[in-house]
């Protein structure tokens, strides 16, 4: 991805609506949703950076403590990333509702907590089985980011509703803004709890707090 371009090309349409809101006597609206949009804009980058730097500590790990029980939700550090890939690419589908269903994500979510979270002793999880290629997953982790930061740049507005199909069945709507929110959310806390299964295996946790980014 063209970082350099794709902010220019963010200035120039952030630019338009907001001059086009200002000739409306919109000034605050303007005002506001530049602010908004910009900040989703510099959250799902920070995505990236952030998914980058840990996907860095964690190859530095070998195969057996990479894919050992780490005492996480979902068992090792591998089942955690195919979750947070998987939670990336259900969010993502919904705020594209006109594409069609990959019918593989939601039955990784219509499960009982018992067979959700993997057993103190569990020797797998089903998880780990999505991408079951550590590199494979590294891989796919950092294009389904970049993928969000390149829709995130195309949205026309963040309070716009989008209507989904949720993991059981139910239609329901939510703003756009809130699934892209809830997808660098998500991933956030996920790769807190990795990040916690370096510092017990001795390896140092990459700094990724929001403070530490540049955009």
């Amino acid at each position: 991805m063209d970082t350099r371009a794709g902010h220019e090309g963010l200035a120039r349409i952030a630019r338009a609506k907001f001059e086009e809101a200002l000739k409306c006597g919109f000034a605050e609206v303007a005002l506001c949703w530049h602010r908004t949009m910009h900040l989703l804009r510099t959250f799902v980058r920070y995505n990236v950076w952030a998914t980058e730097r840990l996907l860095a500590s964690v190859a530095t790990l070998d195969d057996a403590v990479y894919h050992g029980h780490c005492g996480l939700p979902f068992r090792s550090i591998h089942g955690t990333l195919n979750h947070i890939l998987l939670a990336d690419k259900l969010l993502y589908s919904r705020l594209q509702p006109d594409a069609p269903e990959d019918p593989r994500l939601a039955p990784f979510w219509n499960r009982p907590d018992n067979e959700l979270y993997a057993a103190p002793n569990a020797p797998s999880t089903y998880w780990e089985e999505f991408v079951p290629g550590r590199d494979a997953i590294a891989a796919e982790l950092v294009g389904q980011a970049k993928r969000l930061v390149a829709h995130v740049d195309t949205v026309p507005a963040s309070d716009a509703r989008v209507a989904y199909r949720a993991t059981d069945g139910v239609l329901k709507e939510k703003e756009a803004g809130y699934l892209i929110l809830h997808a660098v959310n998500h991933a956030t806390h996920h790769r807190g709890q990795i990040s916690a299964s370096l510092t017990r295996l001795d390896v140092p946790p990459p700094t990724m707090d929001f403070s530490y980014f540049t955009p």
